[in-house]
């Protein structure tokens, strides 16, 4: 019998599963930049990309111990979310150095 790990939306899951939804792109972007000034969060968003991509059921499964990635065109949906949100730590980041001279 097969078991399956029970799927618990995270802070990237939210983040990339909602990149229209206003409410939720705000508050996000305000979070990761706020915490960009502790600790690289361009970084860590861009290495959740990378490790949640390959654990979503909805994109990957193993097979004969490899990663299958199936639904590439959602991968890439998260790709570009992640470089969104990327591209705005980075432009705060500057913003902030820049105001700091």
């Amino acid at each position: 019998m097969k078991q399956t790990v029970p799927h618990r939306p995270g802070f990237f899951v939210k983040a990339a599963a909602s990149p229209a939804q206003t409410e939720w792109r705000d508050l996000i972007i305000t979070t990761v930049v706020m915490y960009d000034s502790i600790m690289p969060m361009d970084k860590i968003i861009l290495n959740s990309f990378y490790t949640y991509s390959f654990a979503d059921p909805r994109i990957c499964r193993l097979k004969d111990n490899k990663p299958d990635i199936f639904r590439p065109d959602l991968m890439q949906g998260l790709l570009a979310t992640t470089k969104e949100i990327v591209a705005n730590v980075v432009y705060y980041r500057q913003k902030k150095e820049t105001k700091n001279k």
